[in-house]
């Protein structure tokens, strides 16, 4: 068994499913990269992109260093208190406010990176009574840290509201794979492609090419489809279905990992979500004034209202397909058939010698992050906003003026470029092409060198 897997459904099975979500998000908080991110976006003078839904937040937040480091140290702390359970629920709207900012920031470098369920569970979590047990607010309150009771467990619309919203990420990539390409979308070489550009985008290939066996991947392709689509109708049906679909999610997470380099393990450790806590007897459950055993207690008002402003817009950008755009945004579709090149930034220094390829986006090693990706196909006017040769150039001084050792600018021989061309272009994404030559789609700019701010 799958030890994160085995933790999890541990966890919920001992404290219930809202306290193992609790802990378990608010250890993804401490261990996420996007603050570190957000940081070095505003850091390194690279234009921001307003994506949809944070223009009144790109015009109104400070976004300068300082701010920045302040609401970090906040973020931590509060993701800490949350994860023991201590002033529980200021701690988790504390934890919501900073980690909106952070996780804004850092979908503002040119691509929206879809972590914001983080923020939607969150937002659930300080209205539900997840605090109640396994917590130190139990234990300073004198109740048990740990008391495995019906109402801890089946916490009713709370967890209606999160399972809903986990089967929402996954259904509306479904439908626009189906609406969009059909059957098609798993049974052509569609996947092949689409596995081969994560391949090239990661500069490796996984141990076992099952890009040669067209009848795995087909099959492979069948069940994307019919997990994504079934998800959210299957996940309420009962605890057996649910543990069914926790196995199927996380061999669907896995097989991403291993041959999309897609971990997403901010995603499938949610599953705890899934898994109930039974009572111990029926004396455990809260007893409504006429004596009578209830499930839950009554719900407040607020878990309501909560519930129906994270689901409506969840829902209104899932049918929309709308994937750039932040805090509601429709999850990664890869919803077209993939074709063998893709499109990439080719930047060229003009120097007395000649002309040199200038590796532009990427670390001292030659690697590209994801999120560096994006950020190329954002300036190039691949998606988001319309290209803009203000924003290349900017992105090239934000480049040429990077810390040594990652721009090649600030190597020998750019150091004598007399300019600098850059083209969009497309590279073969087959693993036995990524060598050959780009080819060229067309310039986009050319800039006398060196820059001037």
């Amino acid at each position: 068994m799958n030890p994160e897997r085995a933790l999890g459904r541990a966890l919920s099975a001992t404290l219930g499913p809202l306290v193992a979500l609790r802990i378990v998000v608010a250890g993804l908080c401490l261990t996420a990269a996007e603050p570190r991110h957000a940081i070095d976006w505003i850091k390194s003078g690279a234009p921001l992109v307003t994506p949809f839904g944070l223009g009144w937040f790109a015009e109104a937040a400070p976004l300068d260093a300082s701010t920045a480091n302040i609401i970090r140290v906040i973020y931590y702390a509060s993701a800490a208190l949350a994860l023991v359970g201590l002033y529980t629920r200021f701690a988790l709207v504390a934890l919501g406010a900073t980690a909106f900012y952070l996780f804004a920031v850092n979908s503002m470098g040119g691509a929206v990176l879809h972590d914001m369920h983080l923020l939607w569970f969150i937002a659930v979590l300080a209205v539900s009574p997840c605090g109640e047990t396994g917590s130190l607010d139990a234990h300073f309150a004198g109740r048990p840290f740990i008391e495995r009771t019906a109402f801890i467990a089946q916490n009713g619309v709370p967890v209606f509201l999160i399972r809903t919203l986990l089967g929402l990420v996954y259904f509306f990539p479904g439908l626009h794979k189906i609406r969009e390409s059909g059957f098609a979308w798993a049974l052509s070489d569609n996947l092949a492609n689409q596995m081969h550009a994560k391949w090239l985008q990661f500069d490796q290939i996984p141990f076992f090419r099952i890009d040669t066996h067209p009848s795995l991947l087909h099959a492979a392709g069948l069940f994307v489809l019919a997990f994504e689509l079934l998800f959210v109708f299957l996940v309420h049906v009962g605890p057996r279905t649910r543990i069914a679909l926790a196995l199927a999610g996380i061999a669907f997470h896995l097989a991403s990992q291993v041959f999309m380099f897609i971990p997403f393990a901010s995603l499938w450790m949610t599953y705890v979500i899934l898994f109930d806590a039974p009572a111990k007897s029926s004396s455990d459950l809260p007893r409504t004034a006429a004596g009578e055993t209830s499930p839950h207690r009554a719900l407040p008002a607020s878990a309501l209202l909560v519930g129906a402003a994270l689901l409506v817009p969840v829902a209104i950008q899932g049918a929309r397909g709308v994937t750039q755009s932040f805090p509601f945004a429709c999850y990664p579709t890869f919803q077209r058939i993939a074709d063998p090149e893709l499109p990439d930034l080719s930047v060229t220094a003009v120097t007395p010698e000649g002309e040199r390829d200038v590796p532009v986006a990427r670390d001292a090693l030659g690697h590209r992050s994801q999120a560096s990706w994006g950020a190329v196909w954002s300036i190039a006017g691949i998606y988001g906003a319309p290209f803009s040769e203000a924003r290349l150039r900017q992105f090239l001084l934000a480049e040429a003026n990077h810390e040594p050792g990652r721009s090649r600018f600030l190597e020998a021989p750019f150091l004598e470029a007399r300019s600098v061309r850059v083209d969009l272009t497309r590279r073969s994404t087959l693993p036995e092409r990524w060598r050959d030559p780009p080819r060229k789609v067309r310039t986009l700019a050319t800039f006398s060198w060196p820059l001037s701010e």
